[in-house]
């Protein structure tokens, strides 16, 4: 039942990453089209178009990142393989690397955090506060923590039953 529960929930999540990464694009390659439309063949300028996009991208940009990290195409050195031939060895390794990048984007959340709930500041154009925009790197942050906190954990798990199928045989 729990599990259940729990497959489904990764499942809405994952549903609303993926929509996002999409609506996130397809919104800033129509801010840049009008744009030029508007620009160059009516000559008149949309104003707070660049700092939508910007703030569009910030949220492409982490949103995506989180999207990365479940489907682990996220960038990174893949230098474990390399030095590890041994894949007991390699699997203990990527999971030091899954806790360890835990670790990083939750001491990341916890500055974000330290910088945004003392904002007031609105953005120039557009008039919003700030943190609406900067909310796509704090949304990022914690997707991204969450995957790694879970590959982490099933990284463990797998290391466990593996040795206890050992042990069993």
């Amino acid at each position: 039942m729990r599990n259940r529960f729990f497959t489904r929930i990764s499942r809405a999540v994952a549903f609303c990453e993926e929509y996002l990464v999409a609506v996130t694009l397809i919104l800033i390659a129509g801010l840049m089209c009008v744009q030029v439309v508007l620009r160059y063949v009516f000559s008149m300028r949309l104003l707070g178009y660049e700092e939508l996009a910007r703030y569009t991208a910030m949220w492409l940009a982490f949103i995506g990142a989180g999207y990365a990290a479940r489907k682990k195409i996220h960038v990174k050195a893949d230098i474990l393989s390399l030095i590890f031939k041994d894949k007991k060895t390699l699997k203990k390794a990527e999971i030091v690397q899954n806790f360890i990048s835990f670790v990083f984007c939750t001491a990341f959340l916890y500055w974000l955090w330290i910088l945004l709930k003392g904002s007031t500041y609105r953005s120039p154009a557009l008039g919003i506060p700030v943190w609406v925009p900067q909310l796509g790197i704090v949304i990022g942050f914690i997707l991204m923590a969450c995957y790694f906190l879970s590959f982490f954990l099933s990284g463990l798990r797998d290391l466990k039953n593996g040795a206890e199928n050992k042990e069993g045989k």
